[in-house]
This record gives structure tokens, C-alpha cells and sequence, in this order.
């Protein structure tokens, strides 16, 4: 079930950040610890939490957390100092990336948290690829809406080089289902229309001497001249994204020397 934070939390809109002249969080009284504090922070964050089913105290903590930073930079300094372990911090991806797709539209909010958690290191990059990996076996029983922000999301770490196209491999490109083609093309047209030609070489060149990668550059190729160059809306775009997929393909293509 989709659930818009409007229709649970219609007053009092001190620290949500998603509130138009909203202010910072710092009326909660202190408690022994900061998971205490997030916890009793705000009754219709927790309501939201609970129809959201985050149902531990940790998953808990990390989506209050999120709804009460101004930006995105307060949220990762709050989702830092929550001190979780190791495997508790997985959590932190998964609450994000769900809260992400069951947006109504796509929220950068999350994209830029996300590309400063991978900012840390590369455990956070592994729990981003692992967590997106469960989702791609569930694109059937998503709404097109949470498709949609899911493919928005990896564009955007793509793009950023937070994610590398590797991440692909697990598809197998010669015998999709309708569900995940249309993520696919949200996904790539994403990837290839707004950025730079610079860039898209960047991005493709990632995979291109891992031989290991060799069915992903192959599938990636069959998926743009079956499925996404027709799937332009009209001609103009038709245009643009062939010239983009040329690019990439061209990078796919080119081995990339250091010296």
C-alpha cells in the first residue's frame, strides 16, 4: 500500500523536512539513549513508521531519523551518530531505498543520503547492490511508481559513479518479462538523456575490460536496439537517445589503458 506522508501528517510540521517552512527538531527531550530519542520524537512519524511496517526499534529509529532532517546532509550526520553495528547499518540502506520507491514521485532527497552513505566506504556500496539485487527478483509486484523510483534511484548512483552497471549482471537481457523492461528503460533513460556524453563514456567504460562482464555488455547492446530506442515517446527523443546509446555502446566497445 502506498501512503503519502500528507494524508498521515497534516499538523504540526516541526522538522519535516518535506514541509515548506518547516522547522528543525529540537523540542524532544533527552532520554538515555539516541534511540530513545528517536523513538518518542514525533506520534505521527511513528504512525507513518508503522503503516510503513518498520517494525523493529532500529528500522524505527532510522526512518524517524530521515523525516525529521531539514536535508540530507542533517540526515546522514543523525543516521551517524545513531552508532549502529555493522549489520544494524544495513538497515539504514534497506528503510532508505523502501521509503524511496514508495514515494508518490521520486524524491532526490534519497539518492543524494544514499551517494554520501557510499561516500564512506565500500560496505556501504555492497549493501546498496545487495539490497537493489532483492528488489529486482520483486519487480512483478511493484506498482509502475515504485518501479519507476527504484530505476531513478540506481540512475542516479550510476551516473555519480556511486554504483557501477555490474550491478546488471544478474539480469539475463535475452528473455526479460514486461515488468522488468519497463524498469529497464526508466533506468537507462535516466542514465543517457540529461547526462553528459563525457559521463556516459565514463559510466559504460567501468564494465568495459572486465571479461567477466562480457554477457552484460552483450545484453546491455541487444536491450537498446530491441526494446529502448523504440520505446521513445516521439521522434525528437527517438533521436536523442540514439545518439546517447551510440556513445555508450562505443564505450562498451573501447578498451580503457592506465598508464
Amino acid at each position: 500500500m502506498q501512503v503519502t506522508r500528507a494524508e498521515l501528517i497534516k499538523n504540526d510540521p516541526i522538522g519535516k523536512w518535506w514541509v515548506s517552512g518547516s522547522a528543525s527538531l529540537n523540542e524532544v527531550q533527552q532520554k538515555t539513549s539516541f534511540l530513545d530519542e528517536v523513538n518518542s520524537a514525533d506520534s505521527g512519524l511513528l504512525e507513518l513508521a508503522r503503516v510503513q511496517r518498520m517494525n523493529t526499534a532500529i528500522r524505527r529509529a532510522i526512518f524517524v531519523t530521515m523525516m525529521s532532517s531539514e536535508d540530507y546532509i542533517d540526515a546522514f550526520t543523525k543516521l551517524l551518530k545513531l552508532k549502529l553495528k555493522a549489520k544494524q547499518e544495513r538497515e539504514i540502506v534497506k528503510v532508505l531505498v523502501e521509503c524511496c520507491m514508495n514515494e508518490q514521485t521520486f524524491n532526490p532527497f534519497y539518492a543524494h543520503l544514499a551517494s554520501k552513505l557510499c561516500q564512506l566506504s565500500s560496505n556501504w556500496k555492497y549493501t546498496f547492490q545487495y539490497t537493489f539485487w532483492d528488489h529486482f527478483k520483486e519487480l512483478s509486484s511493484f506498482f509502475v511508481s515504485v518501479k519507476a523510483n527504484l530505476a531513478k534511484l540506481l540512475a542516479f548512483l550510476l551516473v555519480d559513479s556511486s554504483l557501477s552497471l555490474s550491478i546488471l549482471k544478474v539480469f539475463s537481457f535475452v528473455e526479460l518479462d514486461c515488468h522488468t523492461l519497463l524498469f529497464l528503460c526508466v533506468l537507462f533513460k535516466k542514465v543517457l538523456l540529461p547526462t553528459e556524453p563525457s559521463t556516459i563514456q565514463l559510466i559504460f567504460r567501468r564494465i568495459a575490460r572486465n571479461n567477466d562482464l562480457f554477457n552484460l555488455r552483450e545484453g546491455l547492446t541487444f536491450f537498446f536496439q530491441k526494446t529502448l530506442l523504440k520505446s521513445a515517446k516521439d521522434s525528437e527523443e527517438k533521436e536523442l537517445l540514439k545518439k546517447k546509446v551510440n556513445l555508450a555502446k562505443e564505450a562498451l566497445r573501447e578498451p580503457v589503458f592506465s598508464f
